[in-house]
Protein backbone atom coordinates (compact mmCIF):
# COMPACT_ATOMS: atom_id res chain seq x y z
CA UNK A 1 0.00 0.00 0.00
CA UNK A 2 0.85 3.99 -0.21
CA UNK A 3 2.21 5.26 2.51
CA UNK A 4 -0.11 8.58 3.59
CA UNK A 5 1.28 11.22 5.14
CA UNK A 6 0.86 11.84 8.11
CA UNK A 7 0.17 15.54 8.18
CA UNK A 8 -2.01 15.27 5.24
CA UNK A 9 -5.78 15.93 5.90
CA UNK A 10 -8.21 12.83 6.12
CA UNK A 11 -10.15 14.48 3.14
CA UNK A 12 -8.50 17.04 1.26
CA UNK A 13 -11.05 19.85 0.37
CA UNK A 14 -9.84 22.47 -2.58
CA UNK A 15 -11.37 26.13 -2.87
CA UNK A 16 -11.45 25.44 -6.62
CA UNK A 17 -13.23 29.02 -7.48
CA UNK A 18 -10.45 30.67 -5.59
CA UNK A 19 -7.67 28.66 -8.04
CA UNK A 20 -9.36 29.78 -11.23
CA UNK A 21 -9.66 33.16 -9.75
CA UNK A 22 -5.20 32.92 -9.06
CA UNK A 23 -5.01 31.27 -12.70
CA UNK A 24 -6.73 33.76 -14.38
CA UNK A 25 -5.29 36.49 -12.17
CA UNK A 26 -1.32 35.20 -13.22
CA UNK A 27 -2.45 34.20 -16.97
CA UNK A 28 -4.07 37.98 -17.59
CA UNK A 29 -2.47 40.28 -15.77
CA UNK A 30 -0.30 41.65 -18.14
CA UNK A 31 -1.96 40.41 -21.57
CA UNK A 32 -2.15 43.34 -23.93
CA UNK A 33 -6.15 43.85 -24.98
CA UNK A 34 -7.73 42.60 -28.43
CA UNK A 35 -9.34 44.61 -30.32
CA UNK A 36 -12.04 42.15 -32.58
CA UNK A 37 -12.90 43.80 -35.90
CA UNK A 38 -15.94 41.66 -37.30
CA UNK A 39 -16.79 42.14 -40.47
CA UNK A 40 -20.22 42.36 -41.85
CA UNK A 41 -20.47 42.01 -45.42
CA UNK A 42 -23.91 42.96 -47.47
CA UNK A 43 -25.14 43.98 -50.71
CA UNK A 44 -25.27 46.93 -52.13
CA UNK A 45 -28.70 48.20 -51.07
CA UNK A 46 -29.54 45.29 -48.89
CA UNK A 47 -30.69 47.46 -46.13
CA UNK A 48 -33.93 48.49 -47.91
CA UNK A 49 -34.81 44.43 -49.41
CA UNK A 50 -34.41 42.83 -46.13
CA UNK A 51 -35.78 45.10 -43.56
CA UNK A 52 -33.04 45.87 -41.31
CA UNK A 53 -34.51 49.47 -41.63
CA UNK A 54 -37.26 48.09 -38.70
CA UNK A 55 -34.23 46.26 -36.81
CA UNK A 56 -32.62 49.40 -36.51
CA UNK A 57 -35.26 51.38 -34.79
CA UNK A 58 -35.59 48.42 -32.82
CA UNK A 59 -31.98 48.66 -31.76
CA UNK A 60 -30.88 52.67 -31.52
CA UNK A 61 -34.02 54.76 -31.59
CA UNK A 62 -34.48 57.00 -35.11
CA UNK A 63 -35.43 60.29 -35.47
CA UNK A 64 -35.77 62.76 -38.49
CA UNK A 65 -32.66 64.39 -40.13
CA UNK A 66 -33.54 68.32 -40.50
CA UNK A 67 -34.37 68.97 -44.10
CA UNK A 68 -31.89 71.91 -44.40
CA UNK A 69 -28.80 69.33 -43.45
CA UNK A 70 -30.16 66.84 -45.91
CA UNK A 71 -29.85 69.14 -48.49
CA UNK A 72 -26.62 70.50 -47.48
CA UNK A 73 -25.29 67.15 -47.55
CA UNK A 74 -26.24 66.43 -51.11
CA UNK A 75 -25.22 69.62 -52.47
CA UNK A 76 -21.66 69.03 -51.01
CA UNK A 77 -21.22 65.49 -52.28
CA UNK A 78 -19.92 66.18 -55.78
CA UNK A 79 -19.41 63.09 -57.27
CA UNK A 80 -21.33 59.75 -57.66
CA UNK A 81 -18.69 58.38 -55.97
CA UNK A 82 -18.85 59.85 -52.92
CA UNK A 83 -22.00 59.38 -52.34
CA UNK A 84 -21.92 56.00 -53.52
CA UNK A 85 -18.97 55.36 -50.38
CA UNK A 86 -21.53 57.16 -47.57
CA UNK A 87 -24.22 55.09 -49.02
CA UNK A 88 -22.17 51.70 -48.50
CA UNK A 89 -20.74 53.51 -44.87
CA UNK A 90 -24.34 53.44 -43.94
CA UNK A 91 -25.74 50.14 -44.85
CA UNK A 92 -22.72 48.46 -43.05
CA UNK A 93 -23.70 51.14 -40.10
CA UNK A 94 -27.45 49.59 -40.29
CA UNK A 95 -26.30 46.44 -40.88
CA UNK A 96 -23.98 46.06 -37.80
CA UNK A 97 -26.51 47.96 -35.01
CA UNK A 98 -29.64 45.95 -36.02
CA UNK A 99 -27.76 43.11 -35.84
CA UNK A 100 -25.91 43.46 -32.61
CA UNK A 101 -28.84 45.55 -30.48
CA UNK A 102 -26.40 47.46 -28.47
CA UNK A 103 -28.34 50.79 -28.50
CA UNK A 104 -30.47 52.97 -26.01
CA UNK A 105 -30.87 56.73 -26.31
CA UNK A 106 -26.89 57.59 -24.97
CA UNK A 107 -26.00 55.21 -28.47
CA UNK A 108 -28.44 57.28 -30.34
CA UNK A 109 -26.42 60.65 -29.93
CA UNK A 110 -23.17 59.15 -30.76
CA UNK A 111 -21.84 60.91 -34.27
CA UNK A 112 -22.02 58.65 -37.16
CA UNK A 113 -19.00 59.56 -38.23
CA UNK A 114 -17.16 58.86 -34.18
CA UNK A 115 -19.32 55.97 -34.26
CA UNK A 116 -17.84 54.15 -38.14
CA UNK A 117 -14.09 55.25 -36.85
CA UNK A 118 -13.74 53.61 -33.51
CA UNK A 119 -16.78 50.95 -33.42
CA UNK A 120 -16.99 49.44 -36.97
CA UNK A 121 -13.13 50.47 -37.75
CA UNK A 122 -13.20 52.52 -40.96
CA UNK A 123 -10.15 53.56 -41.84
CA UNK A 124 -9.59 57.68 -41.95
CA UNK A 125 -8.52 57.66 -45.59
CA UNK A 126 -12.45 56.57 -46.30
CA UNK A 127 -13.77 58.08 -44.00
CA UNK A 128 -12.39 61.65 -45.63
CA UNK A 129 -13.68 60.85 -49.07
CA UNK A 130 -17.08 61.53 -48.07
CA UNK A 131 -17.93 62.83 -44.45
CA UNK A 132 -18.44 66.56 -44.83
CA UNK A 133 -18.27 69.09 -42.39
CA UNK A 134 -21.76 69.14 -42.49
CA UNK A 135 -22.16 64.91 -41.77
CA UNK A 136 -19.05 65.19 -39.12
CA UNK A 137 -21.14 68.00 -37.01
CA UNK A 138 -25.20 67.26 -37.64
CA UNK A 139 -25.10 63.57 -38.29
CA UNK A 140 -25.77 61.31 -35.17
CA UNK A 141 -26.80 57.65 -35.10
CA UNK A 142 -30.45 58.60 -34.26
CA UNK A 143 -30.24 59.99 -37.90
CA UNK A 144 -29.28 57.00 -39.91
CA UNK A 145 -32.82 56.11 -41.32
CA UNK A 146 -33.37 59.57 -42.36
CA UNK A 147 -30.36 59.98 -44.00
CA UNK A 148 -30.20 56.53 -45.90
CA UNK A 149 -33.85 56.94 -47.11
CA UNK A 150 -33.27 60.49 -47.98
CA UNK A 151 -30.36 59.33 -50.05
CA UNK A 152 -32.80 57.21 -52.18
CA UNK A 153 -33.75 58.93 -55.32
CA UNK A 154 -37.13 56.80 -55.33
CA UNK A 155 -36.21 55.12 -58.48
CA UNK A 156 -37.17 51.53 -59.14
CA UNK A 157 -40.85 51.76 -57.73
CA UNK A 158 -42.59 50.61 -60.84
CA UNK A 159 -45.06 52.66 -62.63
CA UNK A 160 -47.92 51.81 -61.92
CA UNK A 161 -47.53 52.59 -57.92
CA UNK A 162 -46.32 56.04 -59.06
CA UNK A 163 -49.62 57.65 -60.13
CA UNK A 164 -50.24 61.61 -58.35
CA UNK A 165 -52.13 61.68 -55.26
CA UNK A 166 -55.64 63.27 -55.90
CA UNK A 167 -56.45 66.93 -53.91
CA UNK A 168 -58.64 65.40 -51.39
CA UNK A 169 -56.24 62.42 -50.22
CA UNK A 170 -53.43 64.67 -50.49
CA UNK A 171 -54.95 66.82 -48.05
CA UNK A 172 -56.59 63.81 -45.79
CA UNK A 173 -52.51 62.92 -45.62
CA UNK A 174 -51.90 66.51 -43.73
CA UNK A 175 -53.93 65.41 -40.52
CA UNK A 176 -51.88 66.43 -37.80
CA UNK A 177 -52.71 63.54 -35.85
CA UNK A 178 -50.96 61.10 -39.00
CA UNK A 179 -47.25 60.41 -37.24
CA UNK A 180 -45.42 61.10 -40.82
CA UNK A 181 -41.81 59.87 -38.74
CA UNK A 182 -43.32 56.72 -38.08
CA UNK A 183 -45.02 55.89 -41.21
CA UNK A 184 -42.11 57.00 -43.28
CA UNK A 185 -39.80 53.89 -42.85
CA UNK A 186 -42.96 51.53 -42.76
CA UNK A 187 -43.47 53.34 -46.35
CA UNK A 188 -39.79 52.93 -47.63
CA UNK A 189 -39.43 49.27 -46.41
CA UNK A 190 -42.76 48.43 -47.93
CA UNK A 191 -42.26 50.26 -51.40
CA UNK A 192 -38.18 48.63 -51.75
CA UNK A 193 -39.30 45.16 -51.16
CA UNK A 194 -42.84 44.86 -52.90
CA UNK A 195 -43.22 47.49 -55.30
CA UNK A 196 -40.31 47.06 -57.43
CA UNK A 197 -42.39 45.16 -60.03
CA UNK A 198 -46.34 45.14 -61.18
CA UNK A 199 -46.93 42.13 -58.85
CA UNK A 200 -49.84 43.60 -56.74
CA UNK A 201 -53.02 45.45 -57.91
CA UNK A 202 -52.49 49.12 -58.46
CA UNK A 203 -56.35 49.32 -56.70
CA UNK A 204 -55.53 47.58 -53.80
CA UNK A 205 -55.33 49.05 -50.23
CA UNK A 206 -52.29 50.71 -49.37
CA UNK A 207 -53.56 50.96 -45.94
CA UNK A 208 -54.50 47.16 -45.51
CA UNK A 209 -50.76 46.07 -47.31
CA UNK A 210 -48.87 48.45 -45.75
CA UNK A 211 -50.63 46.62 -42.70
CA UNK A 212 -49.81 43.01 -43.37
CA UNK A 213 -46.12 44.46 -44.41
CA UNK A 214 -44.93 45.70 -41.12
CA UNK A 215 -43.99 43.85 -37.77
CA UNK A 216 -45.42 47.09 -36.50
CA UNK A 217 -48.47 46.73 -35.15
CA UNK A 218 -50.18 49.25 -36.52
CA UNK A 219 -53.93 48.27 -35.76
CA UNK A 220 -53.02 49.60 -32.17
CA UNK A 221 -51.88 52.85 -32.93
CA UNK A 222 -55.02 55.97 -32.76
CA UNK A 223 -53.26 57.74 -35.87
CA UNK A 224 -53.12 55.26 -37.91
CA UNK A 225 -56.58 53.22 -37.39
CA UNK A 226 -58.09 56.53 -37.55
CA UNK A 227 -56.40 59.02 -39.74
CA UNK A 228 -54.69 57.33 -41.91
CA UNK A 229 -56.91 57.26 -45.11
CA UNK A 230 -58.60 54.39 -45.87
CA UNK A 231 -59.23 55.72 -49.88
CA UNK A 232 -54.99 55.54 -50.64
CA UNK A 233 -54.54 52.73 -52.83
CA UNK A 234 -51.25 51.15 -54.21
CA UNK A 235 -51.25 53.39 -56.99
CA UNK A 236 -50.54 56.40 -54.29
CA UNK A 237 -47.18 54.31 -53.22
CA UNK A 238 -45.03 56.54 -54.63
CA UNK A 239 -46.55 60.18 -54.13
CA UNK A 240 -47.63 59.34 -50.28
CA UNK A 241 -44.48 58.18 -49.53
CA UNK A 242 -42.83 61.67 -51.11
CA UNK A 243 -45.80 64.00 -49.18
CA UNK A 244 -44.95 61.92 -45.98
CA UNK A 245 -41.42 62.94 -46.37
CA UNK A 246 -42.14 66.30 -46.94
CA UNK A 247 -44.67 66.47 -43.96
CA UNK A 248 -42.03 64.21 -41.23
CA UNK A 249 -39.03 66.96 -42.10
CA UNK A 250 -41.65 69.90 -41.15
CA UNK A 251 -42.16 68.45 -37.79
Amino acid sequence: TTPRNANAPADAAFDFEAIERALAHSVLAHAGQLRVQVQHFQFKGEAQRTGRLGRLRRSVPQQPLPETVLEAVCAQLDTQEQMQALRTCLEQAIAFLGAVHIGGQALAQQPFKQFLAETMLVQTEELNCWCTTTIERNVRLCHLQSLYVGLQDGGGVDARYREPLPPPLAEALRDARIRHAELLPIMHDFMTQQLREATWPANASLKQYLAFSTEVDLEEEEWWVLAFPEALELRHAQATYELSRDLAAKI
